[in-house]
């Protein structure tokens, strides 16, 4: 059962004994305080006015109803469904990591043709150096943010010398997970240990260990959850009310939900500023590191031909990885103005 924010009157049973209370100033403030079953209910007396006197108030996504004959805005005052930054949590962990690079010897081989004496003869070479680590996986998406309920306002009439601004927004979308981890490069191969006959011919030739594979690419992080979807507003007010509906532009101009009198640029006539956009995109996942880089093969070892090889360089780490996307706004609300 819904409850209401009330100023009771005393009954006039006897003219002559009893008069009524007088008309009482009701403050926004403490009528925000009245919530029950996830709804926030504002009505007063006919005789008494609803007084606005500046401030952000924060529905954290629940319903409002506000019913009042007399209102007056003493202060800037902004009501929002959700506030600005997201309060859903980010995706926790990372993407998958990326697959190890192969070592030397098993990775880009290919058919070669070489020829001994009048022979040719079809060999199968492979790279000798470690492969590149994989790339990480995207980090996983945000979460969607949270739809804002529906808001009612019934207001006979306005008066005051400053604004009030109603923002029906859906919730901004959770922050995305950071990307994965690159893969580790592939190991280089040993050089081949010097070698030949007592004359020293054929000698080995590949004396020299291979590097070892560069670390791979970190993942991209996750895009950004979805902004959740604007309230649907239902606004009854007086004729002479100044109330009216933001533009596109000025909800995309609004950078601070506490505070956006900036940004909106309204008639001085205006007193009641009404919008209903969707919520932020939330933010883009960090990016992934770079994998590790992986040692290089082992020098051969001289022989009585001659020295060894040299060692094979270490492959290096791998790149980092791009923050993943912002999230896409929520889907606006309706709302529906009507004058009696």
């Amino acid at each position: 059962m819904i409850r209401s924010f009330r100023v009771a009157l005393i009954p006039a049973f006897a003219a002559a004994q009893i008069t009524a209370s007088p008309a009482a100033d009701i403050d926004f403030a403490e009528a925000f305080s009245n919530v029950t079953d996830q709804t926030v209910v504002v009505e007063v007396g006919s005789d008494d006015t609803l007084v606005f006197k500046g401030g952000s108030f924060n529905l954290d996504g629940k319903r409002m109803i506000v019913r009042v004959q007399k209102a007056r805005v003493d202060a800037n005052t902004v009501v929002h469904s959700f506030p600005a930054a997201s309060n859903l949590p980010a995706i926790a962990g990372f993407g998958p990591a990326g697959p190890n690079g192969a070592p030397g010897n098993t990775w880009g081989c290919h058919d070669k043709v070489i020829k001994v004496l009048v022979v040719s003869m079809k060999v199968k070479v492979c790279e000798r150096s470690g492969q590149v680590g994989g790339v990480g996986g995207p980090g996983a998406e945000g979460s969607i943010g949270a739809p804002a309920n529906p808001i009612e306002l019934t207001i006979g009439q306005m008066e005051g010398n400053a604004l009030l601004v109603v923002l029906g927004n859906g919730q901004t979308g959770g922050k995305a997970q950071q990307g994965g981890k690159g893969g580790p490069g592939g190991g280089g191969i040993n050089g081949d240990n010097r070698a030949g006959d007592a004359a020293c011919g054929n000698q080995n030739s590949e004396l020299d260990g291979s590097n070892g594979g560069q670390g791979g690419p970190g993942g991209p992080g996750g895009t950004g959850g979805k902004g959740g979807a604007g309230a649907n507003l239902q606004v009854v007010v007086g004729q002479d009310v100044g109330a009216v509906q933001l533009t596109t532009e000025q909800l995309a101009a609004i950078v601070d939900l506490d505070a956006p009198w900036a940004s909106l640029r309204l008639d001085g006539s205006v007193r009641l500023a009404l919008g209903s956009p969707g919520g932020f995109g939330g933010q883009g996942g960090e990016p992934g590191i770079g994998g590790d880089g992986v040692a290089g093969g082992n020098a051969g070892k001289k022989s009585h031909c001659g020295g060894g090889g040299n060692p094979g360089r270490p492959g290096g780490p791998g790149p980092q990885g791009s923050t993943g996307l912002q999230g896409q706004p929520g889907d606006p609300g309706a709302i529906a103005i009507t004058r009696r």
